[in-house]
């Protein structure tokens, strides 16, 4: 009798452990399931130094439809708990997660997920790809927290430094040079950033690591594409 109840605890054991492994990938599968929808509509962050040395959600886009979008950080947007309404006020608030949480109340397309792209990794990438090519509609001039950075009217390439330096720049811009320059700047970033080939735990997000490689071979570089 006492063996029959050892025999009964083993297979007692071993099942709980086959139906453990079971549920576990079953819970992967589904969760992949559920990743791979929610890949249809991320907004992508670049995080930059403000003028200031803060870090700030510096360049914002949506990636839908093999397009990015681009969203001005200027956009209104309902911050709860704060006298704040604009998209680029949520980062201080919980950074990129803030930010697509304000998106998804805003005035645009919300994103299902987020992607956050910190100023190292972005920078390294722009840099390894020899840089950006942007027409400048006016000369800016910032400071980047240890120089002042002029760059000039015309067409050009940039390195990451001056990108950096185009972004706090941006708000000297009209709202329609504000968006075509970003939007060049985003889609040749995330060009560089596609082929980079960034490791998963440098960026911040909510999507599962694999889903995350998959967005970024897929979604992303349909959408950047230079023209």
């Amino acid at each position: 009798m006492g063996k029959a109840v050892f025999v009964g605890a083993v297979l007692a054991i071993v099942l709980a452990a086959v139906l453990g492994v079971g549920a576990y990938f079953y819970m992967r599968v589904l969760g992949g399931g559920m990743d791979a929808r929610r890949q249809d509509c991320v907004v992508l962050i670049l995080e930059s130094p403000a003028e200031d040395g803060a870090t700030i959600a510096a360049l914002i886009s949506l990636v839908a439809d093999g397009q990015m979008l681009d969203v001005s950080p200027d956009t209104t947007a309902t911050i709860p708990g704060t006298s704040k309404n604009r998209v680029r006020d949520a980062f201080v608030f919980g950074g990129t997660a803030a930010v697509a949480r304000a998106l998804r109340q805003g005035q645009v397309r919300g994103p299902t997920a987020y992607v956050g792209v910190p100023a190292a990794v972005w920078r390294r990438a722009v840099d390894a790809s020899g840089g950006v090519t942007v027409n400048m509609p006016q000369k800016v001039t910032v400071f980047n927290g240890a120089e002042l950075v002029t760059i000039p009217v015309g067409r050009q390439k940039l390195t990451s430094t001056q990108v950096a330096a185009v972004l706090n720049g941006q708000a000297y811009l009209s709202p329609a040079e504000g968006t075509a320059l970003r939007h060049e700047l985003a889609v040749q970033v995330a060009a560089a950033l596609v082929g980079s080939g960034p490791a998963a735990d440098s960026l911040k997000t909510d999507l599962s690591e694999a889903s995350l490689l998959v967005w970024i071979q897929d979604q992303l570089a349909a959408a950047a594409v230079v023209q």
